[in-house]
């Protein structure tokens, strides 16, 4: 099972893989809401980008204070995105009127401010962030979505697509819809982890140890978003 599933992460790989000029040696930032949300969702895309001599730039929301982890989750991300990226910046964000709690609406021109300035002075060129569905629904992901879409200035923005739950958790067995999706739709982007890669995902994720509750572990080994990233590309 383990050669096979190997087979198929290198096989999608090769099917995939293009060195996209566009995509290389440019300003790229990850936008997030929590720590943890960068391998959770993103370990694909990030791998990838990372891989076409990007500079890599990772902007979080919160601290993810939810249960009043946060000083620690703060240190987890840290050492998450070292791991993922390697060399990169991180800046996180603690603002009060942005809390971690699903149930309270962000401030817009906070918010909006915060991310205008932040891409502003590191020349972001590409933004990637969530689609309006946010992948799980939560409330502050979406909120990214909607708020990046009133930027003064936008970059070239990707949404990382909300996919139906079976597909969600099927892990590798994602593979058909997903390279059905990129044939069809060249001008979005589809980024699937070689093996290497995705245990690269793996170990970040294991970084983040305040979340490792038993529900995030059939996540981490079920979710097609730990090796398969389909990302819709912004047309204003």
């Amino acid at each position: 099972m383990v050669t096979l599933i190997a087979y198929l992460l290198y096989t999608a790989e090769l099917l995939t893989k293009n060195n996209r000029k566009d995509l290389s040696k440019k300003n790229v930032c990850l936008l997030i809401a929590h720590p943890d949300d960068e391998c959770m969702f993103f370990g694909p895309i990030l791998r990838r980008l990372r891989g076409l001599n990007n500079n890599m730039f990772v902007l979080c929301m919160t601290n993810g204070n939810f249960y009043g982890k946060g000083v620690e989750r703060e240190s987890e991300l840290e050492a998450s995105c070292f791991n993922l990226l390697g060399e990169h910046s991180l800046k996180l964000i603690n603002e009060p009127s942005l809390p971690d709690d699903p149930k309270i609406e962000w401030n817009s021109q906070i918010c909006l401010r915060l991310i205008d300035d932040y891409l502003s002075e590191n020349k972001i060129d590409l933004l990637v962030t969530f689609d309006q569905m946010g992948v799980s629904s939560h409330s502050n992901h979406c909120f990214l979505n909607k708020i990046v879409r009133k930027l003064n200035q936008k970059p070239e923005m990707y949404f990382l697509k909300t996919v139906f739950l079976t597909r969600k958790y099927s892990f590798i067995f994602d593979l058909l819809p997903s390279l059905a999706y990129d044939y069809f739709l060249r001008e979005n982007l589809i980024a699937i982890s070689s093996l290497n890669d995705y245990l690269l995902t793996l170990k970040s994720m294991m970084k983040h140890k305040t979340q490792l509750l038993w529900f995030r572990w059939i996540y981490i080994f079920t979710s097609s978003y730990m090796v398969i990233n389909i990302l819709e590309k912004y047309t204003d």
